[in-house]
């Protein structure tokens, strides 16, 4: 008994299948929320950031000038106190 190959068995089936009336919608006209579209606006804007292109700018501390007699504790100190 013959078969028919996938492809002819579907182009055949696709010939007698009844077409598929679209149905009918009922739309409306929306617009967002403020704070939704301004959220939005805010995500774009941070998308479009980036830190290739961001100027870097390093700045040094300025030491102290007058000498740290070693009176005080200091946590993150630089002198091995």
């Amino acid at each position: 008994m013959p078969v028919n190959d996938p492809e002819t068995y579907l182009s055949r089936r696709l010939e007698v299948a009844p077409a598929r009336p679209e149905p009918a919608r009922m739309e409306i006209a929306a617009e967002l929320p403020e704070p939704i579209a301004q959220a939005h606006a805010a995500a774009v804007e941070e998308s479009a950031f980036s830190f290739e292109a961001a100027e870097l700018v390093v700045s040094a501390m300025p030491q102290p000038q007058e000498p740290d007699t070693g009176a005080d504790f200091h946590f993150f100190s630089d002198q091995g106190d």
